[in-house]
């Protein structure tokens, strides 16, 4: 089960530039003394069907290869398409990748899709035989989860075993579960991509994620405050939680509402939050939200959704 981080309001982000890097000829950059070969990357978003949102990425091809190659591989087969931004923090990121939406707007699994799922592409056969820095697996166990491409699991560049130079501000990463220090959590990667929007929160340490991209300009910075400024609180303040822990919560499921008070309330069958939590009969449920808040997803009350990603040299 991926895991998430609480978060409670909307991102104001100033402009991002990659720093401390020099370019030089032709698609090739060098950060921290590492240089790179340099791919380009577009993301494009629609953005509750009335507008769209085009995002530019740098890749850095030599900084981590094996989750380009997962990540591209991927989005070539379509696997990103469609699928919705899940999850927002203010000031520090957006994720996708992980879940699409039904026509009634309930999230929908992607590693439980059989036509166009995380398992549909990446199998045993598939997996077979590719590595990742020094000749380690590049996949891992039943879940077929990528080995974490990074400095905090052992995963360094070149012969002075650098760490990856690129920063969390303006950053393509691959998603990947944080309740715990260990191999398991380390190498949990699967689909789930994250645009960080500067270091804290739940990606706090460019050393514990795989940074693969950053954001190529100005407007590119403005396009990613497009995919969720006015979009994660409704006009009376209210933020909209989808609780990715378990399904059918206490019968109530797994969309919860919090106003400006910080009062809950469950959504009914009817899509109306009316329930409250705030009755004696919900204290333990509540106390489980505080416990396990990275199961509690932000979601953009205007429905975010990839259109479509694009590489080019």
């Amino acid at each position: 089960m991926n895991k998430f981080k609480k978060s409670v309001a909307a991102i104001s982000l100033a402009a991002l530039s990659i720093t401390g890097v020099s370019a030089c000829s032709g698609s090739v950059k060098t950060v921290g003394g590492l240089t790179s070969k340099i791919e380009n990357c577009v993301i494009t978003f629609d953005i509750g069907g009335t507008s769209t949102a085009e995002v530019n990425f740098e890749l850095y091809l030599n900084y981590a290869p094996a989750t380009i190659e997962h990540f591209k591989y991927l989005a070539g087969k379509g696997y990103y398409d469609g699928t919705i931004v899940s999850n927002a923090a203010e000031s520090y990121f957006v994720e996708f990748g992980d879940y699409t939406a039904d026509e009634k707007g309930d999230y929908v699994s992607k590693y439980g899709d059989a036509e166009n799922g995380y398992y549909k592409y990446i199998t045993e056969s598939y997996a077979k035989g590719k590595t990742v820095g020094e000749n380690r697996a590049a996949y891992r166990g039943d879940l077929l989860s990528l080995c974490g491409e990074f400095s905090g699991n052992g995963i360094y560049l070149g012969k002075n075993k650098k760490s990856n130079p690129l920063s969390l501000t303006g950053a393509l990463v691959l998603k990947r579960e944080k309740d715990g220090d260990d191999a398991d959590n380390r190498n949990s990667a699967r689909g789930g991509v994250a645009i960080t929007l500067s270091s804290g929160g739940y990606y706090n340490s460019s050393n514990d994620f795989a940074v693969f991209g950053k954001v190529k300009d100005t407007a590119d910075t403005d396009n990613v405050k497009k995919l969720v400024e006015n979009n994660l609180k409704d006009g009376d303040g209210n933020s909209y939680y989808y609780y990715a822990y378990e399904s059918g919560i206490n019968d109530l499921g797994n969309y919860f509402m919090k106003d400006e008070e910080g009062n809950y309330f469950a959504r009914t069958a009817s899509g109306e939050y009316t329930v409250s939590l705030e009755d004696d009969a919900y204290e333990d449920l509540k106390k489980e939200f505080s416990e396990k808040s990275d199961y509690m997803l932000l979601i953009p009350r205007t429905q975010i959704k990839v259109v479509s990603i694009k590489f080019s040299k």
